[in-house]
């Protein structure tokens, strides 16, 4: 359906993406399948809509040609197809010129995490988190024996913003490694060039490696940019390694893909002599064929998303604010992820929970992402507008009733089926 969209791009994407609630509960993925059928799921990353028509062709090709060999993709092997596809993504994307040399193909960046933090550092080490975080950043740190060092973003009463203050206060002559979220998993922030400015002069001026996780990087909605991190100056390249992969953005992390760029080749040899390629393994040729569909031909797809999901925001925001004021958030600027504050409710066990057992609605739970994260909780709003109409609904709801003598005393919570 190429162009089909312009100058309507959610319109585009209502029409031709969403799926009725029905057949998201026929979904046999973590999302849909993890709780019971009475519980409303707005938890963890994925989205519930269908694929990118590129990636929907990919599939149709795989099913038709009963082909499983070892892949062979322009006389080559399947992995260089995938480096030299990102490479067009980061031109077309960012303007950011990217090596295909420099790229390691792996199934996925928690994988890529764990393995770059082995091959830069040693047990002992100190590495460097912003938090609230992604909660695998916590294990990877800590499941390979380093030592975990956080700093978390301050709400400046307009944004979520990197105190570099505390930054500096936390970092010691042990610490080799900083792990970079940008757009930032949780809060939605898309960092501002003169803020990754000053994080590439703490860098350089600590001598630290940066992992920079940018899997949302298409995620970014008008009005922001995503700005590539080792693409800042050259004198960053050196030092940054960046995770990308099209799982979030096209929603296929089933299919096991990514891919970590190294901004010399030096810097890639060095992590080669730790981690020998051969011990990586290697994504699927599906992942890798889906993967290279979506950078290459995912484009209308991608915009519509991003209105559509534009509009999702707007939804809960205005939600919120009408419905449950006491709730605060602010706007993201990327993701599809809202990091909602609960604690003007005085809830008597983690929000989280609370919303699991009196709302029948499954959301992230906010002390997975930072300590003492009990009051937030972090809503993904990727559906239809229907479906979070409704899980909206339900939030509100559960918090009326719970203050109401008589509704409370009548209907007690569904069931989390857990």
């Amino acid at each position: 359906m190429p162009g089909t969209h312009l100058g309507r791009p959610a319109a585009y994407f209502a029409e031709n993406f969403l799926l009725p609630l029905t057949t998201l509960r026929e979904r046999q993925t973590m999302k849909w399948q993890f709780y019971a059928p009475d519980i409303l799921p707005a938890w963890v990353a994925e989205m519930d809509y269908a694929l990118a028509p590129a990636i929907s062709d990919v599939l149709v090709w795989w099913g038709q040609r009963q082909e499983a060999g070892y892949p062979y993709r322009q006389r080559d092997r399947a992995e260089f197809a995938l480096a030299r596809a990102f490479s067009r993504y980061t031109r077309r994307a960012f303007d950011w010129e990217t090596d295909p040399a420099d790229v390691l193909a792996v199934n996925e960046l928690v994988q890529a995490t764990f393995l770059a933090i082995m091959a830069f550092s040693e047990p002992g080490d100190g590495v460097l988190i912003q938090t609230p975080c992604y909660p695998p950043f916590y294990e990877a740190v800590r499941d390979t024996g380093r030592r975990l060092q956080t700093s978390a973003l301050v709400d400046d009463g307009d944004r979520f913003s990197i105190d570099f203050e505390h930054l500096e206060r936390q970092v010691d002559p042990g610490t080799r490694i900083l792990i970079l979220c940008n757009p930032h998993n949780p809060t939605g922030r898309a960092f501002r060039r003169d803020e990754l400015e000053r994080l590439a002069d703490f860098a350089e001026a600590h001598d630290l490696l940066v992992i920079a996780d940018e899997i949302h990087a298409d995620l970014v909605y008008p009005g922001q940019r995503h700005i590539p991190f080792a693409s800042l100056r050259p004198g960053l390249a050196p030092r940054t390694v960046t995770l990308n992969s099209a799982s979030k953005s096209f929603n296929i992390p089933g299919l096991r893909c990514g891919v970590m760029h190294f901004g010399t080749a030096e810097l890639k040899t060095r992590f080669t002599r730790r981690q020998p390629a051969r011990s990586l393994g290697y994504p699927s040729a599906i992942g890798i064929d889906a993967t290279v569909a979506a950078w290459d031909s995912g484009g209308d797809w991608l915009e519509g998303a991003r209105h559509y999901l534009a509009d999702r925001r707007a939804q809960t925001l205005t939600t919120l604010r009408a419905r449950l004021p006491q709730a605060r958030m602010y706007s993201p600027e990327a993701t599809y992820f809202a990091w909602i504050d609960l604690s003007a409710l005085a809830l008597p066990e983690p929000a989280g929970s609370w919303c699991l057992r009196h709302a029948g609605l499954a959301l992230n739970a906010g002390e997975t992402f930072i300590a003492k994260g009990e009051p937030r909780v972090r809503l993904n709003f990727a559906t239809s507008q229907a479906v979070l109409g409704q899980a909206l609904d339900r939030l509100a709801n559960a918090w009326h009733a719970s203050n109401s003598p008589v509704l409370s005393a009548a209907a007690p919570g569904p069931s989390h089926g857990e």
